[in-house]
């Protein structure tokens, strides 16, 4: 049996250990033993030595919210949540999961996931999981069940009343998926078909999840102007169902006009085991910019108008381009002040990737209606932009809160753009978290807590978020006077600093 060593090292967790000088031994990717008195240990016995050096051995990290569902059976070397230092992910994420599977939803899911070359060839949890386990990154998948996947493999995405069969398809669905491993049901209610949902549906497939003491994570209807309204809603279905768990995914309060909302926010989840007997926790990354098309910058007409239909309109109509630059000349001049460019396929504005709109503007010697209309009407298909829509003492207050986790809201994604450019918090979310937090004189082990052991607990993950004999032998190292984040808008697959991955051993 092939045994690793890993000496020299400070263990923290944040629940047995706080800076424990020792040692661990792993042996089929186990901990097979954790020492304290080194002195004892003979180095004889051992296939590989690992000397950490006097850092901090903290167990991998866990983001509890992530889109990798597809990309992590990819054959590609998927480097931005390992070299971020997570090695389990949450995946199902905002109502959409790989499965269940059926007629009615398999050629729209290989539309969405058509970058990956990955086949659907499954249609169960348990089918899907256990492609999961031979990924080519060693990173452990655990998904949440999509409840717009669930429904459409039942009721296709057509806007329409569901029958009473077709209700008793999705429970009898969504239990097998809650036997099988699944960790509970995600909601997508901005999405479709969550969207055209009734409340019937959505409580009753909460009564499947109570019925097994699982999790229901959701994307609200809203984050921004109806926030509390989504979030107080999403209350009353989980206390019609009698649900004991939920979690709020990348809580937020999302424009300028809803800043002032946080701390009702927070003081209605606080309340909520209380008001609605459920406890309520949430995750989110630390960042305050949306990544998204730059044409939701123009005329609300176009909001769902696929890009490449937006840009033949503005190619073929002269009315249309003047309308659509009347709209942008309307908006205000710190609006465009928090739009940075990301990416474009456009030749001519490759050099300006990272910058602000109105830098651009400037330097094109254009002014920032023509700079959007020229990008929108040549590609909007390419075209992706970082829009700050959101406070950054509220998220410092969010991901500070005793019951928020850290999740980076991504997928995962190779150092090229093979599989496209990503946000920043996709290489970034763990070092940028942890620096904040210590910014903020949170305690190290509560840090690691945040990134590890409290995603393990709320989402009843085996073998993880702890250093124990018997768990996972997947680490971090952690240098936290090193600790950097490098990524940035314009070159965004940058790995961060202070964080060593040791998670193949």
């Amino acid at each position: 049996m092939k045994k690793t060593l890993i000496k020299n090292v400070k263990l923290l967790d944040g629940i047995n250990y706080f800076g424990t000088p020792g040692a661990v031994i792993v042996a089929e990717r186990r901990i097979e033993d954790i020492v304290k008195d080194t002195e004892s240990i003979s180095y004889d016995n051992f296939y590989q030595i690992i000397d950490g050096q006097n850092q901090f051995l903290t167990p991998a990290f866990i983001d509890s919210h992530s889109h990798s569902d597809l990309s992590i059976l990819s054959p590609f070397e998927l480097a931005s949540k390992k070299s971020s230092g997570f090695g389990i992910e949450i995946v199902g994420n905002c109502g959409l999961s790989a499965f269940p599977i059926s007629e009615r939803n398999f050629a729209n899911l290989q539309k969405i996931y058509q970058k990956y070359p990955t086949k659907l060839n499954w249609t169960s949890y348990a089918e899907y999981y256990r492609q999961t386990l031979t990924n080519p990154t060693g990173t452990q998948i655990y998904s949440l069940t999509g409840h717009n996947t669930l429904h459409s493999c039942v009721a296709s995405y057509e806007q329409r009343q569901i029958t009473v069969q077709e209700l008793k398809l999705m429970q009898k669905l969504l239990a097998q998926s809650l036997e099988e491993g699944s960790l509970g049901l995600s909601l997508g209610l901005l999405y479709t078909p969550g969207r055209f949902a009734e409340d019937s549906e959505i409580i009753a497939l909460l009564r499947t999840v109570a019925t097994y003491d699982k999790i229901v994570a959701v994307h609200l209807k809203s984050e921004g102007d109806y926030l509390l309204e989504s979030l107080t809603q999403m209350l009353e279905f989980a206390r019609k169902a009698k649900l004991s768990k939920l979690h709020i995914s990348h809580l937020k309060t999302s424009g300028v006009a809803n800043y002032h909302k946080i701390d009702r926010l927070l003081e209605i989840i606080e309340n909520a085991p209380r008001t609605h007997g459920v406890s309520v926790t949430f995750d989110r990354y630390p960042f305050c910019q949306s990544l998204t098309q730059l044409s939701v910058a123009g005329p609300d007409k176009f909001l769902n108008t696929p890009d490449s239909k937006i840009m033949e309109i503005l190619q073929n109509s002269v009315s249309e381009c003047a309308e659509f630059r009347y709209c942008l000349q309307q908006k205000s001049a710190d609006y465009f002040e928090k739009i940075i460019l990301v990416a474009t396929a456009l030749e001519r504005y490759q050099k300006f990737i990272g910058m602000k709109i109105t830098q651009i503007a400037q330097l094109s010697n254009q002014s920032v209606a023509d700079l959007i209309l020229d990008l929108i009407k040549n590609d909007s298909v390419n075209c992706l932009a970082a829009f700050e829509t959101m406070s950054e003492k509220n998220m410092r207050t969010i991901i500070s809160h005793p019951l928020c986790m850290i999740g980076s809201d991504e997928t995962a994604r190779p150092y090229d753009y093979s599989l496209g450019s990503s946000h920043i918090r996709n290489f970034g979310t763990t070092s940028e978290a942890i620096k904040i937090l210590r910014q903020l004189g949170i305690d190290n082990s509560l840090i690691i807590k945040k990134l590890s052991y409290f995603a393990h607990k709320r989402f009843s993950l085996p073998l993880s978020g702890k250093i124990r004999k018997g768990y996972y032998g997947k680490f971090n190292l952690i240098d936290f006077e090193r600790i950097a984040t490098h990524a940035t808008f314009a070159n965004p697959h940058t790995p961060s600093s202070g964080i060593t991955p040791l998670h193949d051993l």
